[in-house]
């Protein structure tokens, strides 16, 4: 049921924001253009296929997301090429893999498994801001929760690598 319902939201455009297809404008910045898109904006590339996609608010500001978020973003930019449909159906899909790893993550943190996967992957909000909208903060979240279940486990030093790339995914 999980699965149903984080998958769904695939099936329809993009929702709710703009912010994928600014993604993929940053990661076409750097991977297309050969640019930095920490101190390049996208008003810079205006002829670029993500810039008529990229929302009002951010095509005149460089990228605030995590180096490792934006190198990521690199390669989904290539495989998107300049359809903004694949762009934003490949962020789409990231987050919602991002919140049913969470869900799996969260199972192995409590003494109620099957709660915590419903809890998480029957929500239909984040089904709604992840799958269907492909916010970075699902990627954010599967680590912050990886981090947990690695040091609940004893495995310190992993988890704070997972803790570390949490914050370089989003460190706003």
């Amino acid at each position: 049921l999980a699965i149903a319902i984080q998958l769904t939201p695939l099936a329809a455009p993009l929702l709710l924001s703009t912010d994928a297809w600014a993604y993929w404008a940053y990661g076409r910045i750097a991977a297309v253009a050969g640019g930095n898109p920490y101190h390049e904006a996208p008003q810079d590339f205006p002829r670029d296929a993500a810039f008529p996609h990229v929302g009002a608010d951010w095509r005149d500001s460089g990228s605030v997301y995590g180096p490792a978020f934006t190198l990521a973003s690199e390669p989904l930019a290539l495989a998107a090429g300049e359809s903004e449909d694949a762009a934003a159906w490949l962020y789409k899909t990231l987050g919602a893999l991002a919140v049913l790893v969470s869900a799996a993550l969260a199972a192995l943190l409590v003494a109620r498994p099957a709660f915590a996967v419903a809890f998480v992957g029957w929500n239909p909000l984040l089904a709604v801001h992840f799958g269907g909208g492909g916010h970075n903060d699902a990627w954010m979240a599967a680590l912050v929760l990886g981090a947990l279940v690695l040091a609940a486990r004893g495995r310190r030093q992993l988890a704070g690598v997972a803790w570390a790339l949490a914050v370089l995914v989003k460190w706003i």
